[in-house]
């Protein structure tokens, strides 16, 4: 069928699968195209592998991450079935977000509200990369990837406060960093 399946290109690689309450598929990774449909490094397959080209439509084309065309390495999705996507300083829907998660509704609609930044202050103030993303049951969001830093909304006043850390925290389900938690596996 044409609307099923993955057709290869130069630049495929699925770096990063979740799956959701109705057992829909979320793939991120190193693709601009799905079936010869462009889209923005995620795609959405039902269960039987048919692209959901609503979820496409909502996250749009234009989505990348860096400054080069690279690509999203994580996702994971909470019980409300909204979608946590990592990588590497994403500009996501021509914005430049410089962030290096995202959190998108179930239906791909970016939420603009979930703000969390981690970088390498220490390697010349460089980006992090977020490498690895785990939901638990109370909807923590666990962060793992090459970063010394972190900064969250709540920190925000004026201009981001970043706090050490050292390749993992824990997120509530808004993106705030649970500071407690990384404190406790430091002492």
């Amino acid at each position: 069928e044409s609307n099923k399946g993955y057709v290869y290109s130069s630049n495929t690689a699925v770096l990063s699968i979740a799956i959701q309450s109705d057992d829909s598929i979320i793939a991120v990774g190193n693709f601009s195209s799905w079936n010869n449909e462009s889209v923005g490094n995620i795609v959405k397959l039902a269960s039987d592998g048919t692209y959901d080209t609503t979820f496409t439509d909502n996250v749009g084309e234009g989505n990348r991450v860096g400054p080069n065309p690279t690509y999203f390495r994580a996702v994971d999705v909470l019980s409300d079935d909204s979608i946590i996507v990592g990588g590497w300083t994403i500009d996501f829907g021509g914005v430049d977000y410089q962030n290096d998660i995202v959190k998108l509704s179930s239906t791909g609609v970016w939420d603009t509200d979930f703000i969390t930044k981690f970088t390498n202050l220490y390697v010349y103030n460089s980006s992090g990369t977020v490498y690895a993303i785990k939901t638990d049951s109370l909807d923590n969001i666990y962060v793992g990837g090459n970063f010394d830093s972190v900064a969250d909304s709540k920190s925000f006043s004026g201009r981001w406060e970043y706090r050490d850390r050292k390749g993992i925290v824990k997120l509530n389900s808004s993106g705030v960093e649970i500071q407690d938690w990384y404190l406790n596996l430091v002492t």
